[in-house]
């Protein structure tokens, strides 16, 4: 799981030809690091942003106002928001259900 910075934040979200799952977290957030799988990244592209960080930017661009929550981008654009802690099979209806 790629974790986004500054440098390649361009790169890894607005420029990326799949669809990208940000997950916005912090140091009391469970590991997003579980939902990394080769069968989600065939269809999108999975990252993750701390915001005790750079994320804090982040969050601020995509007014992020609750911890967890996960973005779907596409062209770096929102489709869809999950303001939640959430299991693999949430996760994989939030996907599917907004592709």
């Amino acid at each position: 799981m790629t974790e986004i910075t500054f440098q390649n934040f361009k790169f890894e979200v607005s420029d990326s030809p799949k669809p990208v799952l940000l997950f916005f977290y912090n140091t009391d957030t469970p590991s997003v690091d579980a939902f990394e799988c080769a069968d989600l990244e065939e269809d999108v592209k999975i990252c993750k942003t701390n915001i005790e960080g750079g994320g804090a930017v982040f969050a601020s661009l995509y007014g992020i106002l609750s911890i967890p929550t996960a973005l779907l981008l596409k062209n770096g654009k929102e489709i869809a928001r999950y303001n939640s802690a959430m299991e693999e099979k949430e996760l994989l209806e939030f996907i599917n259900g907004n592709l």
